[in-house]
């Protein structure tokens, strides 16, 4: 995902139909909602995201720490 073009959201749905997570990205904010779907988590991967914060070439430590703090990345 860190070297993905970073435009849009990396986003983690339920599929309450058939029980699963489905993983996608979303490139548009008008587009993308899967239908029937709960949106569980979103990262914003548009450069406003982290830049100020990370520099350009921070995405990676950006989403690092996105799952760090969000102790997703501790599962």
């Amino acid at each position: 995902m860190a070297m993905t073009r970073g435009i849009g959201w990396a986003v983690l749905w339920y599929d309450k139909k058939d029980k699963r997570l489905l993983a996608s990205w979303v490139d548009e904010q008008h587009l993308g909602q899967l239908n029937g779907c709960e949106m569980i988590l979103a990262l914003d991967m548009w450069e406003h995201a982290y830049v100020a914060d990370y520099q350009p070439s921070g995405k990676k430590q950006y989403i690092e720490d996105f799952f760090r703090k969000s102790e997703l990345g501790s599962y």
